[in-house]
Parts: C-alpha cells; structure tokens; sequence
C-alpha cells in the first residue's frame, strides 16, 4: 500500500528564468523545473520582460513537475520568490498595461531625485519610508511612467512586484509582503504600512501586505487553485493548500 506523503511547490521567478521545485516533508527535493525567458533592453540601461513569459513558465513548470510524480506526494502549500522591485503596472482589470521595468532598469535616475526632493530631501524622505528611493525601486518608475508615457499612466490603477502578480494569477489576491514593499520605496518600515505620503494618490489600490494587513486572516486562504493551463499552458489544473 502506498503512503501519501505530504510535499511543497516552490517557484522562483528570476530574472532569466523560473524555477518550480517539489520538496516532501522530508526535504527531499522530489521534481524540478527550469524555464527560461527572454530579456529586452529597447534602450541602453533599460530593462524589461513581458509578464506572460514568467506566467507561461510557470505553467510550463508545474505542468512538468507533475508529470514526474506518482500521485504518493500530497501538495500542502506552494510557495513564492523571485526578482524583486520591478513594476508591474495594471489596469482596472488587471490587464498588463505595459512590459514590466525590472529591478536593474536605470532609466529613472531623475525620477528618483524628484520624489527625494519632492519628500523635503533625503532625511526627510527618509523620516518617512527609511529608505532611500533608488533606481532600482518600485517608485521611481511610477514616477517615470506618468512623466514619460502618460497614456499608460492614466490606465494605472495598482501595481505589483513580479511574484505578487504571479500570485495574483493563481489566487486571484492581491498582496505582497513586508520585504517586497519596503523594495518600493513606498513603505513606511517603522510603522509597517505603506506610506501615505509617499505614493501618488493615483494608485487606487495598493496589495495587502501578508503579516501585517491580513495577519489575522490567512487562514482563509485554506485552498489555492493553481489555474497555471487556463491562462498560459493548457496545462491541468491542481490544488494546493496553504496556511
């Protein structure tokens, strides 16, 4: 008679690519997975990827893991890493309004002086989120976006970081945690919230912040439908659960 045991899905959203990897609850890691993607760099010092590479990926990746397992390994929870600080900009619908601005894009150099100078300079800027706003942050492409392509600014309801969206394909939520929006430049880290004053009013809508906003409800999340085939790969569907 074959023991069911119990087991875990980790997915890694990189910057070249996106690993899925199945442990038990011994460690052992059981199936893996690699998909690579492509970089665009439309200018010098930009850097972007079309977020249905990463979807597709993971599609890609959960469909294969599956196919190596023999039914004994019960999935429990899937977890999720990856690149952080890049902009994922959407609509009102959550449609991807444009490709995301990673974390090693340069382009917003200036609109990263304009929030310090516009927060009263760096200490008080500083007073505010404990953070500088550099590049590589989640802020200063906002900034960037309204100032250059006004268009798509004008579309932008919320945004997310390239995990967070990936979660908000498979949960339909949108979150995020305390390490990746303090990456925004747009979190108040002393008092563990986002930043009023720092953030363009714009932004209707923010994502919940896991452990700290929904620190008393996640145990609602008792089941997460992995809906990896109905938007990116065909692949069969599968649940998971998750504490």
């Amino acid at each position: 008679m074959t023991t069911t045991r119990q087991g875990l899905i980790g997915i890694d959203i990189g910057t070249s690519a996106t690993k899925v990897l199945v442990l038990d609850e011994s460690g052992a890691i059981r199936a893996r997975h690699t998909a690579g993607y492509p970089l665009a760099t439309p200018q010098p010092g930009w850097a972007e990827q079309d977020p249905a590479h990463w979807w597709q990926a993971v599609g890609t990746g959960l469909e294969a893991v599956r196919a190596t397992l023999d039914g004994s390994l019960e999935i429990k929870a899937i977890g999720l890493s990856g690149q952080m600080h890049g902009l994922v900009a959407l609509d009102a619908a959550d449609a991807v309004i444009r490709p995301a601005i990673l974390w090693n894009d340069q382009r917003n150099a200036e609109a990263c002086a304009w929030i310090t100078e516009r927060a009263g300079g760096r200490e008080s800027l500083l007073a505010l989120t404990n953070n500088r706003m550099l590049p590589g942050y989640t802020g200063g492409k906002i900034v960037w976006l309204r100032q250059h392509e006004p268009a798509n600014y004008a579309r932008l309801t919320r945004f997310l970081n390239p995990k967070d969206y990936i979660r908000l394909l498979l949960t339909g939520e949108h979150a995020t945690d305390v390490s990746e929006a303090s990456g925004t430049g747009l979190f108040d880290v002393k008092n563990r919230r986002w930043s009023e004053a720092s953030y363009s009013r714009s932004i209707r809508e923010l994502p919940l912040i896991v452990g700290v906003e929904t620190k008393n409800t996640l145990r609602r999340q008792a089941k997460v439908r992995v809906r990896a085939s109905a938007r990116a790969t065909g692949s069969p569907s599968s649940s998971a659960e998750g504490g």
